[in-house]
């Protein structure tokens, strides 16, 4: 088996490994400029992050943006306040994730280290992970293993519930970890076992026979990856489990999203596409790459997982998945009875669509109002930005669903080439180009 995807394995851009201490944040002392004033006329208004190579990674339900600018994490407020989390960076640092109360979860090219930064503690600045716990009594450690072989990067909720790999007493294990934001730390961190059958001590740095938590749904289910279970493939762990008290290595946590086995694929890196989801409901999306099979799995229908192709970039509430197939055709998935797959089209001359979402992960290309938002080329054409959606409710792309975003806001300076974010606000984060400059960007529904 090929080992997993490490956090390093994400990243585009190499820097050379120094040691880098987690310093406070350096915030502009002035908002940046919004061009594009809101206009009656035009659909969204538009802000922009006036810094080039801006690469937005998340875009929080009430408008926050993290990402990477030339190898800074950087933070952006709704209010356009734009902080450089990681200003003495020596290396590459990436924000991963931001909630709409303002944690972020980060990563640095400092020994594979994960970070948090919370925008109601700015003066403590970049905090490592295992800054926030006691790893002498509780026997975790979080942060990357400090070799080439890094672990898979965790998720936060907006509740701060964490799913991640990390090292418990020295063995690969999933956890589900909890950040108060109140006091700042995190406040505990369960063990979600290994599954019956699998090794319970596989090879720290190789993985042989590891689990994997990939995801974590609004509810607080961690959905993951089993390597070496006699069925080995995805796995669900409910909220309820460790609610109830259940201790450490169990063996009980997770249930099988495919107990027979058939949907199986290895995660392998491939472009750095592994990507999970899971909503609510109980629902998880999983794919690896834009060529392989993918799985849609229900706990309303827990035997009869949906194989879907191509990578998936998106799961909202009602269980709609936005991907893309490997013929580069956007397309959502719509689970009933029957199960619906609608390809999106183009925006004209038979071109290319994608939803392939942002240039590092994670993404996030469909909302709950089943919005999705991506980037369209007629052939030979440059890509420009597209929100699509259902408008008539009939389970088809009629001509009109899929819209140049550039149509719909006021003139700028370039053009917006890429949408790889939306809110259930129906705010988009995405990319501009602007000759041989890119900028990150946010249009906002106008009232």
């Amino acid at each position: 088996m090929l080992p997993l995807t490490s956090i390093k394995q994400l990243t585009a851009r190499r820097a050379p490994r120094l040691f880098l201490p987690l310093l406070a944040a350096a915030a502009l002392p002035l908002s940046l400029p919004t061009k594009g004033a809101p206009a009656a006329s035009t659909p969204y208004s538009v802000s922009m992050l006036n810094k080039n190579g801006t690469v937005p990674c998340d875009l929080s339900a009430d408008g926050r943006i993290v990402g990477e600018v030339q190898s800074h994490a950087f933070y952006w407020s709704p209010t356009n306040q734009y902080i450089d989390l990681t200003p003495a960076a020596t290396v590459e640092n990436r924000a991963l994730h931001v909630t709409s109360s303002g944690v972020v979860l980060g990563w640095s090219d400092t020994g594979l280290r994960l970070w948090l930064w919370d925008a109601k503690a700015q003066s403590l600045g970049c905090r490592s992970l295992d800054a926030l716990h006691n790893g002498a009594s509780d026997g975790w450690v979080l942060d990357g293993t400090g070799t080439d072989q890094g672990l898979p990067p965790p998720q936060i909720n907006e509740g701060g519930v964490m799913a991640g790999t990390g090292l418990f007493n020295g063995r690969l294990r999933p956890y589900v970890a909890v950040y108060d934001q109140a006091t700042g730390r995190i406040t505990s961190i369960t063990n979600l076992g290994h599954y019956p059958g699998s090794n319970p001590d596989p090879d720290t740095y190789n993985y042989p026979g590891a689990n994997f938590a990939l995801a974590v749904s609004p509810a607080g289910d961690i959905a993951g990856q089993l390597n070496a279970a006699p069925n080995p493939g995805w796995f669900i762990s409910h909220l309820n489990y460790f609610q109830q008290g259940a201790t450490d290595d169990e063996n009980l946590a997770m249930q099988l999203i495919n107990a027979a086995g058939p949907l199986y694929f290895p995660l392998s890196y491939v472009d750095g596409n592994y990507l999970f989801f899971a909503n609510a409901a109980g629902q998880v999306a999983a794919s690896n790459d834009i060529w392989s099979p993918a799985v849609f799995w229900d706990a309303a229908n827990p035997n009869n997982p949906v194989t879907l192709s191509g990578l998936l970039t998106g799961l909202n509430a009602k269980g709609w998945v936005a991907g893309t197939t490997g013929r580069s055709s956007a397309f959502v998935f719509v689970p009933g009875m029957p199960n619906v797959t609608i390809p999106l089209g183009d925006l004209g001359g038979g071109g290319s669509s994608t939803a392939t979402g942002g240039d590092f992960y994670p993404v996030r290309t469909i909302n709950n109002a089943g919005q999705v938002v991506g980037e369209s080329s007629p052939k030979g054409g440059a890509s420009h930005a597209f929100v699509w959606q259902d408008l008539n409710n009939n389970r088809r792309s009629d001509p009109g669903e899929m819209r140049d975003l550039n149509n719909l806001i006021p003139k700028i300076t370039g053009f917006l080439w890429k949408a790889t974010h939306i809110n259930d606000n129906g705010q988009i984060a995405g990319r501009t180009s602007q000759g041989n400059a890119s900028y990150a960007f946010r249009l906002t529904p106008n009232p």
